[in-house]
């Protein structure tokens, strides 16, 4: 019966390691997204939500906005699973990669409705880049099957 336990939490491990390797990717992925929406992309200020909406500068945004809410469900799904596996160290390191990619998220919504205001992208950059980190070290956080 013991082995039976290995087995499981040893595969539950083995998928939070995936779920933490994707979930870097989709931070790195989201960065090179943003950093074209930065550079290319103007919102117009105030926005007309009807005329922006249907330009090609609105769909690279709405999919830089969408790929945002991808990357924090599977936030919520790291978290989840570190409670699964039930190790402290994983569950604060789930915890502040939510919170920050949760602060990040607000940040980018934030720059988007105060646009002359550039401190809320480089909160949200800021945030995006430790999460990042956190997330990166909490890979190496996760216990090892045997």
């Amino acid at each position: 019966m013991l082995s039976i336990e290995k087995k499981v939490f040893s595969l539950k491990a083995e998928f939070l390691r995936y779920l933490l390797i994707a979930e870097v990717a989709l931070i790195l992925i989201q960065a090179i997204i943003g950093m074209y929406v930065n550079l290319y992309v103007i919102v117009p200020f105030p926005i007309n939500f009807i005329a922006f909406a249907f330009s090609l500068q609105g769909a690279v945004f709405g999919f830089h906005h969408l790929f945002a809410i991808l990357v924090l469900l599977f936030a919520a799904a790291i978290f989840i699973f570190s409670f699964r596996i039930n190790d402290p160290s994983l569950i604060k390191t789930s915890i502040l990669g939510l919170a920050l990619l949760a602060v990040s998220y607000v940040g980018g919504t934030a720059f988007v409705f105060l646009q002359p205001n550039s401190l809320y992208s480089l909160i949200m950059a800021a945030t995006a880049i430790a999460a990042l980190v956190a997330y990166t070290s909490e890979i190496f956080l996760v216990p090892r099957g045997t």
